[in-house]
C-alpha cells in the first residue's frame, strides 16, 4: 500500500509541476513601453507561437496591432516637443490566461527639442509707377534773336501715350 500511495504522490507530483509550469508560462506574457520623442515602442515577449493582437493607446487615441510568433517590438510614430504634455500610454492584449492585461506608462516631453517654427519672409510685391508726365520747359533769352522772332506763342508740349491693342 505504501508503494501505492508513493506512486500517486510521484503522479500528483508531476501532474503538479506540468500544471504549474504551464500556467507560469501562459501567464508569462509581457510588454514594455519606451518612448523616444518620435515613437512610442511596444515589445511584448514570452507569448507563444500563432498569432497575438494588442492596443497601443496614445494620449487617448488607441492604434489596433498584431504579431506573430513569441516576441515582436512594435512602434508607432508620436512626436512631442520640449513643453508638450507628458506623453501617456498604454497597451492592453491577451494575456497566456485569456485575461485583458494593460501596461501604463508616462514619458516627459521636457527631454525632446524643442519645436521649430519655420519663418518666411514677407512676400514682397514691386509697384511700377509710371513716369511723370509733364510739359516741356522752353527757356527764352532775355534778348530776342532772329530766331525767337518767328515765334508767337509758346506751347506746351504734353507727352500723350499711345495705347495699342
Amino acid at each position: 500500500m505504501r508503494k501505492t500511495v508513493q506512486a500517486v504522490a510521484a503522479v500528483a507530483a508531476v501532474v503538479a509541476g506540468t500544471i504549474g509550469i504551464t500556467m507560469g508560462s501562459a501567464s508569462a506574457h509581457t510588454a514594455t513601453l519606451s518612448y523616444d520623442c518620435f515613437n512610442v515602442t511596444a515589445k511584448y515577449v514570452d507569448f507563444g507561437d500563432g498569432s497575438h493582437s494588442a492596443t497601443i493607446t496614445i494620449n487617448g487615441t488607441v492604434h489596433n496591432v498584431s504579431f506573430t510568433g513569441p516576441s515582436s517590438t512594435l512602434t508607432v510614430p508620436f512626436v512631442s516637443h520640449s513643453g508638450d504634455p507628458d506623453v501617456v500610454v498604454s497597451t492592453t492584449f491577451i494575456s497566456g490566461n485569456n485575461e485583458p492585461k494593460t501596461i501604463s506608462a508616462t514619458f516627459s516631453a521636457d527631454s525632446c527639442a524643442a519645436a521649430t517654427t519655420t519663418t518666411r519672409p514677407p512676400a514682397t510685391t514691386t509697384t511700377t509707377a509710371p513716369p511723370n508726365v509733364s510739359p516741356d520747359v522752353v527757356v527764352r533769352p532775355a534778348t530776342p534773336t532772329p530766331e525767337a522772332a518767328v515765334v508767337v506763342a509758346a506751347v506746351a508740349v504734353v507727352a500723350t501715350p499711345a495705347f495699342t491693342g
